[in-house]
């Protein structure tokens, strides 16, 4: 019966990478929808093929990307193809790694290619492992020399004010700041229950932090509610924090805040007695930046999340 689960969803995620090189649907969480804006190409396809037999050679993978491959009106991609001008079995597994890795670089900081980013986008494209290690260098040394790091600060400062629907993507997008550029190490707990969104530490000095994300469109300000569930992961920081770090600092990432935040700030550290700070994503975005000319030491970035006030440029330069 396992083995017969397994097959069904081999079988599921080939459709699905099918269907998503169309570009008309996405696939996050376990969920299936028309990507914005593709509506209307998506019920003209569907009227086009909804009474054509099926095909009569479902095993000829470029017979069948030749034929259902396209959406309406479109050519074919045509970086490399077969003979006859057919679109070839590497076009598609191209296509597809691009698909998924581009995805991916919204919420994970990508420099290079390792095993870990080659495992990941294999899992998820269903491209053979050594297939997507040679195409993700051949995309990182041509379409990406620099890697994704510009791709993945636009999409950072757009998901910090993207709203409830972005929150998860902007939480893991700055785990991955802290982890994958700063060197910390970083937990993202926030959908484990009444826990902060993350805890981030430095094993070497011993230090922890609690962070809040709030992806919202407008200037962020701690309500009460927001005070007194800070101040409660605050207070129960030893039943889910790292056991080798003691929690240094608090601290919210915004897209912007309001007038009164350090007030706010100084009411929650008055009553923990943790110093606290807020950080806007576009100052975030600045310190990766600064980082790659002239790296932070941990110290210096348990310093500049302990100051008590939004972080200003100054803090962070």
């Amino acid at each position: 019966m396992t083995n017969v689960v397994a097959g069904l969803r081999d079988i599921v995620n080939t459709c699905g990478n099918w269907l998503e090189y169309t570009q008309l649907i996405e696939r996050k969480n376990g969920n299936w929808s028309i990507a914005a804006g593709m509506e209307e190409e998506a019920r003209e396809l569907v009227e086009k093929y909804k009474d054509k037999p099926l095909l009569d050679r479902p095993d000829n993978e470029e017979y069948f990307q030749g034929r259902y491959g396209l959406r309406p009106g479109k050519t074919r991609y045509t970086s490399r193809r077969g003979k006859n001008g057919r679109v070839s079995p590497e076009d598609i597994r191209e296509r597809l790694v691009l698909l998924y890795v581009e995805e991916y670089a919204k919420t994970h900081y990508i420099e290079r290619v390792d095993e870990q980013l080659i495992t990941t986008i294999s899992n998820k494209s269903g491209v053979p492992f050594k297939d997507a290690e040679r195409i993700l260098s051949r995309i990182l040394s041509g379409k990406y020399p620099h890697g994704f790091k510009d791709r993945f600060l636009q999409e950072y400062i757009e998901l910090s004010r993207g709203g409830r629907d972005k929150a998860t993507e902007f939480e893991k997008a700055t785990s991955s700041i802290f982890a994958d550029v700063f060197g910390l190490r970083a937990e993202h707990i926030g959908q484990k229950g009444i826990v902060p969104d993350i805890v981030v530490a430095s094993r070497d000095e011993k230090w922890a932090g609690i962070l809040d994300t709030k992806s919202y469109k407008k200037k962020y300000s701690i309500s009460n509610d927001h005070k007194n569930r800070m101040l409660e992961y605050i207070e129960r920081y030893s039943e889910y924090g790292l056991e080798f770090a003691n929690l240094s600092f608090f601290a919210y990432v915004v897209s912007d805040y309001g007038k009164n935040i350090n007030s706010q700030l100084e009411n929650i550290s008055n009553r923990s007695g943790l110093l606290g700070s807020v950080i806007t994503a576009r100052y975030l975005a600045r310190m990766v930046e600064r980082h790659q000319k002239n790296p932070y030491m941990h110290e210096e970035i348990r310093k500049i999340f302990s100051v008590n006030r939004a972080i200003t440029l100054k803090d962070i330069d």
